[in-house]
């Protein structure tokens, strides 16, 4: 990568201050109603096969998604799309949807994410997303958080990303009580 291209991602990354949701200082079986969520941060990644052959490089990832709780267990329905930009490939956009959990009763919370994962362009890939991080409510209707992951490609060739990402939650109480 350019000193160039490496300096407009690493501020493009550093200036991200992103839109997203989360959860207030109560336990983790009462989540929001909505959860939207954003982050960006750097994305690592390693390839073999038709898609991707031979790629290995940094690059940069956004992701905008949101959480919604399946029952009062502090488990949700997660979803989100994806951009990654920079590396061989190029551009590439993709999505995963799966399940998130939270732990804690505090401000600061820890959640993992077990989903499916796909790369829609430039070529077609699909396989598991295991994911975990940590927020911290600034108000009860924001949070900002702090999450890494590893996606394992099987269908479309093998492939193996490493993602580091920082944004921020907003929570919407869908109904009052």
């Amino acid at each position: 990568m350019r000193p160039r291209r490496r300096g407009r991602a690493l501020l493009a990354v550093g200036a991200w201050v992103g839109v997203a949701g989360a959860a207030r200082a109560q336990d983790a079986s009462s989540l929001p109603a909505l959860t939207v969520f954003a982050g960006a941060g750097p994305d690592a990644v390693a390839a073999a096969g038709p898609v991707g052959q031979g790629e290995l490089g940094a690059r940069v990832l956004l992701d905008v998604g949101a959480v919604v709780p399946l029952g009062a267990g502090g488990t949700g329905l997660v979803g989100a799309g994806r951009a990654r930009w920079g590396g061989i490939a190029g551009p590439e956009v993709g999505a995963w949807v799966g399940l998130r959990t939270h732990f804690g009763q505090d401000a600061l919370r820890t959640f993992a994410d077990f989903a499916l994962a796909t790369r829609l362009t430039p070529g077609f890939t699909l396989g598991p997303r295991v994911g975990f991080g940590a927020q911290l409510e600034l108000t009860p209707a924001l949070t900002l958080f702090g999450a890494a992951g590893v996606e394992l490609a099987l269908l479309g060739g093998l492939r193996a990303d490493l993602e580091l990402s920082f944004g921020a939650a907003v929570l919407f109480d869908l109904v009052q009580g």
